[in-house]
């Protein structure tokens, strides 16, 4: 499914609809496309507040908090429905995505923020359900309904575990050939994930040492298998692999250009111009990384195999 079905199917043909079963790519494209609409609100608010005098801003951000507002609403129905459609695509309940929302309730109620013990339980199960909407959907049918992909082709992909080995043990240091995008993806989730868990223990027994040994440990065992794995992304677009710096020499420009500033005015209006360059070249960027591969021998290599299993 491409990201303009997915949308349309889950804001059109599936507004409501939390039975049956939704692929990755229906549920990561919507969840993307609605990432993509709060970011630009929000920094079409940051930015309009930073150009304008105090008055008028607050102004304005009443207008984009109302926005902000329907956007929820738009939003909020569609995106439950399809988070529980791709957890009954892994044979789990939908109502697995309510935890979230009871330990919200939980300290709601009792008026007091949840303790370490429940805050780093929360980090674990985050990290462990958000594995399972990339996990490969179950082939055939299960308790909640036929595949997604309704007897056309099953969804393959690498999945986490190869994803990991291949980035950290085969290829570490292999900046050449290509990578699928579930191989980055699930790479950066991995990380993410390790991120979190280390938030957690650290959270739980009060050990910010720990967490700044074992943030270290990560960044140092995982940088260049992280920009490696980009260059291939980009490969598999055909495009070349320097691009990677780019989430280097971006936050670097900009920080170069708000310590050059030297008055408030000039301050903010540094930061404008620092994050509408962030958004021209990394919103690109990220949706480059998005997509799809070259169907066929680029000037990198062969599809890879996953991709070329599509087509069969």
């Amino acid at each position: 499914m491409n990201y303009k079905t997915a949308i349309r199917t889950c804001f059109n043909d599936k507004f409501c609809d939390f039975s049956g079963r939704a692929s990755r790519s229906e549920f990561w494209f919507f969840h993307l496309f609605a990432v993509i609409a709060i970011f630009v609100t929000v920094f079409l608010s940051l930015v309009i507040s930073a150009m304008v005098g105090s008055d008028a801003a607050r102004v304005i951000l009443g207008l984009i908090s109302l926005l902000g507002i329907i956007f929820l609403l738009a939003f909020l129905i569609p995106l439950l429905a399809v988070t529980a459609r791709r957890l009954h695509d892994v044979n789990l309940s939908g109502w697995w995505q309510a935890l979230p929302f009871l330990f919200s309730i939980v300290e709601s109620i009792s008026g007091t923020p949840i303790d370490a013990l429940m805050s780093a339980s929360f980090s674990v199960f985050s990290s462990i359900i958000i594995i399972f909407y990339v996990k490969q959907g179950n082939e055939g049918s299960n308790r909640f309904g036929d595949s997604p992909f309704a007897g056309e082709f099953e969804e393959r992909e690498m999945d986490f575990q190869t994803s990991v080995r291949t980035c950290l043990k085969d290829k570490y240091f292999n900046f050449k050939g290509r990578a699928s995008r579930a191989e980055f993806w699930l790479l950066l989730l991995f990380m993410c994930v390790i991120q979190t868990l280390i938030l957690a223990v650290a959270t739980l027994f009060d050990a910010p040492l720990f967490f700044l040994i074992g943030m270290g440990i990560l960044f140092v065992l995982t940088t260049i298998p992280y920009f490696a794995v980009m260059a291939r992304r980009l490969h598999d677009r055909n495009h070349s692999g320097w691009w990677a710096l780019l989430p280097i020499v971006i936050p670097v420009c900009a920080w170069i250009l708000l310590l050059s500033s030297e008055t408030y005015e000039d301050l903010r209006l540094r930061t404008v111009l620092s994050a509408v360059l962030t958004c021209i070249v990394g919103i690109p960027f990220f949706v480059t990384l998005m997509r799809k591969g070259t169907e066929d021998r680029n000037r990198f290599d062969l599809p890879t195999f996953e991709e070329m299993q599509h087509r069969l």
